[in-house]
């Protein structure tokens, strides 16, 4: 799912919690929390502006929703040429997929290579 896209009828605020309920890559459905009081305040406050789109700005007295081509261009301007958000959500993937082997032990070249399957799948 574009997460620019990102609509309010799919998040869900409590106190410290966020609550995302989306249709993501090949249609698998998924409900996933952040546990984050700062985040989920930032968060409320913006559910709370009218409109259904959660990233919107105001330009000449009128609401825009943010699309991934205004933080595409946005990215150009301050970085240069060939950067996208992609790039971004690729970096973020494979800090999350070192971590998280940083943390398996293996013996042997079969249980490697079980551990990089499954940390791939988790963190796609």
């Amino acid at each position: 799912m574009d997460w620019t896209m990102l609509r309010k009828q799919h998040m869900k605020v409590s106190a410290d919690t966020l609550r995302f309920r989306f249709r993501g890559k090949s249609g698998i459905e998924h409900d996933v929390a952040v546990s984050d009081a700062r985040v989920a305040r930032i968060v409320k406050r913006c559910m709370d502006l009218p409109g259904q789109d959660l990233f919107q700005y105001d330009a000449h007295s009128e609401r825009h929703a943010v699309s991934s081509s205004d933080i595409n261009d946005y990215l150009h301007e301050i970085i240069g040429a060939g950067f996208t958000a992609k790039d971004y959500r690729t970096w973020a993937g494979s800090v999350f997929a070192l971590a998280a082997l940083r943390r398996l032990k293996w013996e042997t070249v079969t249980e490697v290579r079980k551990h990089i399957v499954g940390t791939i799948k988790d963190v796609s």
